[in-house]
């Protein structure tokens, strides 16, 4: 596959983040196998934060950053000593007081380190980092721009007040690009080609193309398999290997991304949006939506208004 076509694909990645934070570390606590819901960055403002992967321990010292993927399982140690593997989950160790959250790093007393939560995926729903099977590491001190896209997500929270879904897109999504740039420069691109190489088969791009075109109207597996000359018994097993998930799956996760857009972007009511996106039931519509994005649907456009109006109030104070 031509670096162009790998391109290509990096073009249609999208990002949010889902939560940013600072926290101070009161005693060293370590956490054995942790699974992060989110793709994690971690810098450590000043300390030490450890993480064992499966095969792999990277030592996290003061301005590294750490990636850890979306549901990896690891030990991950926060501060300079090293404590039996005691708890279990994070939320003990807030309650435990052995790590609390923060406002600023600089006017904390002890150790501390900050994280981005974020989800990256290309054509709408592949999660980028889970199908290139990228496993996490450590980026050093000196990668400035890194560094730099870091910290102007949290000056522009702070700044601006405002919620994840609202920090600027184009600056999550360039932290995001210049990580993938990363791992281009220190590991194999080769690699990540061949990874990524079954994403451009023409059959897979007009199955994207397909089903973005007509999500309202009928999208089995038969349908499908007519459109791009597969046999119906057949386009499952590519798909599957193609994109690293199930066909129907991802047809699903496509109207229900369309459905957060419509929500966002229109006033159309909820049972009109069902069935634009190729519900039928509204009541199943709502069920499916608060399962995929965590809030049911008329949650999530209130979330979207009261967000609309802060960033308003914000501007107008300017």
């Amino acid at each position: 596959m031509a670096y162009k076509d790998y391109e290509k694909v990096l073009a249609t990645l999208t990002t949010q983040l889902s939560q940013v934070k600072h926290v101070g570390i009161i005693n060293p606590v370590s956490i054995k196998n942790k699974r992060f819901e989110y793709n994690k960055l971690l810098l450590v403002n000043r300390g030490k934060v450890t993480v064992e992967f499966l095969n792999n321990e990277i030592i996290a010292c003061e301005g590294d950053i750490v990636f850890i993927p979306e549901l990896y399982p690891v030990n991950i140690t926060y501060g300079k000593e090293r404590p039996a593997l005691r708890k279990s989950r994070e939320d003990i160790c807030f309650r435990e007081g052995c790590l609390t959250l923060i406002e600023d790093p600089n006017e904390f007393y002890s150790d501390s380190f900050s994280t981005i939560d974020f989800n990256a995926k290309v054509y709408g729903v592949i999660d980028m980092f889970k199908f290139i099977q990228i496993p996490g590491f450590k980026v050093s001190g000196d990668s400035g721009w890194i560094y730099t896209l870091f910290n102007k997500v949290f000056q522009e929270v702070k700044e601006d007040k405002t919620s994840m879904l609202d920090v600027s897109e184009s600056l999550n999504k360039c932290l995001v690009v210049e990580l993938m740039r990363y791992i281009e420069r220190t590991r194999y691109l080769e690699e990540l080609i061949i990874r990524i190489s079954t994403l451009t088969d023409l059959r897979v791009a007009n199955l994207f193309s397909y089903i973005s075109e007509n999500l309202g109207g009928d999208l089995t597996n038969e349908t499908l398999a007519d459109q791009v000359g597969l046999s119906r018994d057949y386009i499952g097993q590519f798909f599957k290997k193609a994109a690293g998930l199930n066909l129907q799956t991802y047809v699903e996760h496509t109207r229900l991304n369309k459905g957060a857009e419509f929500l966002k972007m229109t006033d159309m009511s909820v049972d009109k949006i069902s069935n634009v996106v190729g519900f039928k039931q509204p009541a199943y519509f709502c069920k499916r939506f608060k399962s995929f994005h965590g809030k049911k649907p008329g949650e999530m456009r209130a979330s979207f208004r009261n967000s609309e109006k802060k960033r308003n109030s914000i501007l107008g104070a300017k």
